[in-house]
This record gives C-alpha cells, structure tokens and sequence, in this order.
C-alpha cells in the first residue's frame, strides 16, 4: 500500500493506492492510506492525477428497463401465476359467484 505525508507533494507516477475495506476503517486510517490529509485536502494538481488515474467520481447511469418488460416480469412472478391458476380452476369448476 502506497503512503505519504501531505507535506511531501504529488505521488508522480505513482498507482493509486487501493482501499478496499475503507467503509470498516477509521477515516484517519483511510485519508492516510490515501495520502490524504483531513484538515488540508488535495491539492489541484493531485486532484488532476487522481481523476486522471481512476477516472471520474461518477455512478454509471442506470439501465432503463422498458415498462413492457416489467409488467412480463411481474405477470410472470410465481404467486401470481398461482393465482391466475386458481381462478382458472374455479372458472372450469364453476365456483364463480
């Protein structure tokens, strides 16, 4: 794992260092895996080689799903299926009122 003092500059050449568990760390333990120091942040030029490393702090947009394709997945959900069936069956059975 890659680490640094705030005060030593950019990381030139460097692979970002990877923090897989950060989400069950302290975030002082993180921010210094990271390189990062909490109180100053980033400089501008880190910040550049960052984004330019691991790309850009964005989700994926999500997929669409088309509403013919969810209602062919509901209709086909197994409960109701088993209710169309037994109102088929009570329709044939002559249980309809």
């Amino acid at each position: 794992m890659l680490r640094r003092c705030a005060m030593m500059g950019a990381m030139a050449d460097s692979p970002m260092p990877e923090v897989g568990d950060a989400h069950a760390r302290p975030a002082e333990e993180v921010a210094r895996a990271l390189g990062v120091d909490r109180g100053v942040g980033l400089a501008t030029d880190d910040v550049s080689r960052r984004a330019a490393l691991s790309g850009p702090n964005a989700l994926a947009p999500a997929e669409r799903e088309s509403v013919l394709t969810m209602i062919r997945e509901a209709a086909t959900e197994p409960f109701v299926l088993l209710l169309l069936g037994a109102g088929l069956l009570a329709v044939v059975l002559g249980e309809v009122r």
